[in-house]
C-alpha cells in the first residue's frame, strides 16, 4: 500500500500532466477560474481545497482533462505538507534567505506595531506580482498577507 506522501505525490503529477496537456499557466488558470495563481496553484498542488461550485465548473472548462477523480480529490481536505527537497529549487532557497534575512526585523516590527502576537498562515494569503524598477528592471513582488493573531495567555482555572 502507498504512503500518504507517495500518493499525494502521484495525485499532484497527474494534476500537473493534466495542467501540461491543456498548456496552461497558473496565471492564465487564475484569471479564467477568477481564483488568483496562487491560489491554483495551491490547490493543483493539493495544499489547499477546491471550492464547489463555479469554482469547479471554471476549473474544469478551463482544464478539460480533469477526471471526476481528480475534482473529488482538489475538494477533499488537503494533506498540507511539503517535500523538503523543493528547497533546493533556486527561487525556492532565494525567497526562504529573503524570509530568514528579514525575520529578526520581521518579528520585531510585529510586535511594536501590533502587539503580542503572530501572523496566521491558517487564514492567508499570498500574490506575486511584477513591477518594472527604477532602473527598469524585472522586479518580483511577494505579498504575504495574513491575519494577526493576539496571544492569549494562560487564566488560572477555577
Amino acid at each position: 500500500m502507498a504512503s500518504p506522501a507517495a500518493t499525494k505525490a502521484a495525485a499532484v503529477a497527474a494534476l500537473l500532466a493534466t495542467r501540461r496537456a491543456a498548456g496552461k499557466t497558473l496565471s492564465q488558470l487564475g484569471a479564467e477560474t477568477t481564483l488568483g495563481a496562487v491560489p491554483v496553484g495551491q490547490i493543483l498542488s493539493r495544499q489547499a481545497p477546491l471550492p464547489a461550485g463555479a469554482a469547479t465548473d471554471r476549473l474544469r472548462a478551463a482544464l478539460p482533462g480533469l477526471t471526476d477523480e481528480q475534482v473529488e480529490g482538489m475538494q477533499a481536505i488537503p494533506d498540507r505538507s511539503y517535500d523538503p527537497a523543493g528547497t533546493q529549487e533556486p527561487a525556492v532557497a532565494r525567497l526562504l534567505e529573503a524570509v530568514h534575512h528579514y525575520a529578526g526585523t520581521f518579528n520585531t516590527v510585529l510586535r511594536e506595531d501590533f502587539g503580542d502576537g503572530i501572523m496566521s498562515a491558517i487564514d492567508f494569503h499570498m500574490d506575486v506580482q511584477e513591477r518594472t524598477g527604477a532602473a527598469g528592471e524585472r522586479r518580483v513582488v511577494v505579498t504575504f498577507d495574513g491575519k494577526f493573531l493576539n496571544y492569549t495567555p494562560a487564566t488560572p482555572k477555577e
